[in-house]
């Protein structure tokens, strides 16, 4: 049941207006250009949680907006460094880059995002979710559209979850109550969307 249509406040409105004009304008334009990042197999799968990593990184991401909102310039946010190393490409595949440092930050930003777009979805500003698609998934032609459309494809273990995080849209909140438990890409999605949210 997805109870009520959601409808979307003009605070909400306007917060989540600034919410995409700060991913615009911060280098995330840089983090999902048009490639495809992948992660070596040395790479962990996923393993960020709500307290130490998930509640500071949205808290600083509320912050900044809050400062945006109210004209006072300020730092960028730092996510850190992330070092990639470019792998070569031939025809039709999507130019990619195997990461090598910032897999957790990646990955986590990409769920954040794929919840704010649903969100935006769910209260009815399209626009906006469709301007956060392209910062999930790539277009056009590509070699194996399976995993070249994610702008990150994580390790196999998450590969499901971040598949069905990312990939399709939800626009009455059914993915967040769907997603399994046990995946906590599942759960950061979940955790994202209702910070998002409310």
């Amino acid at each position: 049941d997805a109870g009520e249509p959601l409808t979307l406040s003009p605070d909400n409105a306007a917060r989540y207006a600034t919410f995409i004009d700060a991913v615009r304008i911060a280098d995330v334009k840089q983090l999902t250009a048009v490639y495809l990042r992948y992660y070596p197999l040395f790479q962990r799968q996923y393993v960020w949680t709500q307290g130490p990593q998930w509640e500071p990184l949205c808290d600083d991401v509320f912050r900044m907006l809050e400062r945006r909102k109210s004209n006072n310039s300020g730092p960028r946010h730092f996510l850190g460094a992330v070092v990639l190393e470019q792998i070569p490409t031939f025809g039709n595949q999507v130019q990619a880059h195997i990461i090598i440092d910032g897999q957790q930050r990646l990955t986590t930003f990409q769920i954040m995002l794929a919840a704010l777009r649903d969100v935006a979805s769910a209260t009815g500003v399209h626009r906006y979710a469709d301007e956060i698609d392209r910062y999930l998934l790539n277009t056009g032609i590509m070699d194996n559209e399976e995993e070249e459309r994610f702008k990150v494809w994580p390790s196999r273990p998450d590969q499901g979850a971040f598949s069905a995080v990312v990939s399709t849209r939800s626009s009455d909140g059914t993915k967040s109550r769907t997603l399994s438990n046990s995946s906590l890409l599942g759960q950061a999605y979940r955790y994202f969307y209702n910070r998002i949210y409310s």
